[in-house]
């Protein structure tokens, strides 16, 4: 990286005094020679180095971890548990294998969905039958483990302590 002062006005009378590059102060017309002069003097990769230092760079990428709640000063217990309705966004409750909004009957069978993938991005990816049961406000312990295996993600954990990854849809 290099900078230069620009002068725009033509009128402009600068005098150097001590010891200053006079080399990095321009007036606007060699704006355009003293471009050129840095894309001739600027080294540029190769396709092959390029892919090198993209494999290197998706290679040695973290993520940051960022309590989004805390960023926000918002209180665990201050977020909304159940499903929402896709169509109204009121409340729905599990009724026979699907969930069915309280105010406009609307009935879908995918809805909690949406919640987890909340549930991922506020609390955590992993989530247990427990606090599955206590965010969707489902209590049957074996609707909630039918719901998190039909996810198809990664489990981890023996039988009382199994947790699942919940998967994010991809972004729009």
């Amino acid at each position: 990286m290099e900078g230069i002062v620009l002068l725009t006005n033509n009128k402009t009378f600068l005098k150097i005094t001590g010891e200053h590059n006079e080399n990095k102060i321009i007036m606007s017309e060699g704006l355009i020679n003293r471009i050129k002069n840095l894309e001739e003097r600027t080294a540029i990769c190769d396709k092959s180095e390029i892919s090198k230092l993209a494999y290197l760079l998706k290679d040695e990428h973290e993520e940051k971890e960022i309590d989004i709640l805390a960023a926000l000063g918002i209180n665990k217990h201050e977020i909304l548990k159940g499903v929402q309705c896709p169509s109204c966004n009121g409340e729905m409750r599990r009724h026979r294998k699907s969930w069915e909004c309280k105010d406009c009957k609307c009935r879908n069978q995918e809805a909690h969905k949406k919640a987890l993938e909340d549930y991922a991005l506020l609390f955590s990816p992993y989530i247990e039958n427990h606090a599955a049961r206590e965010f969707l406000l489902v209590e049957s312990i074996d609707v909630v483990k039918r719901i998190l295996i039909n996810l198809n993600s990664c489990k981890t954990g023996g039988k009382k302590f199994r947790s699942y990854q919940i998967p994010l849809s991809p972004l729009k």
